[in-house]
């Protein structure tokens, strides 16, 4: 079992989210902005963390910068409804990126693999 961070705005995609990644097996913890996730992060040291680009006071790509500043190596997954920053995410480190809406079967066999990799 794993410990994963789920930081994303939208209290219902939180949630569906947090239910695939329970479905697998793990552990998940949730954020609303990237500055809680980076709080919870420095509390829990996630083995994965799941974020949305946009989100207020502290957007993805911000929250990704820090992690890799705090915790060389961290697996981030990243998602957004808007196509252009995901590469972008990905240059920054992303394990995977997902477009806003997405397949659950697909997310969760992208989280399972991240899981699955060394940092």
């Amino acid at each position: 079992m794993a410990t994963v961070l789920v930081i994303e705005d939208d209290s219902t995609t939180r949630q569906l989210i947090s239910a695939i990644i329970e479905s697998r097996g793990h552990q998940v913890w949730e954020a609303s902005n990237g500055e809680e996730g980076i709080m919870l992060c420095r509390l829990l040291l996630p083995e994965l963390v799941i974020t949305d680009i946009f989100m207020p006071y502290k957007d993805g790509l911000e929250t990704m910068v820090d992690l890799q500043a705090l915790f060389s190596g961290s697996k981030v997954i990243a998602m957004s409804g808007h196509a252009d920053k995901l590469e972008l995410a990905l240059r920054l480190g992303a394990r995977n990126v997902f477009l806003k809406p997405f397949s659950p079967k697909e997310f969760g066999e992208a989280v399972t693999g991240a899981l699955s990799t060394r940092p």
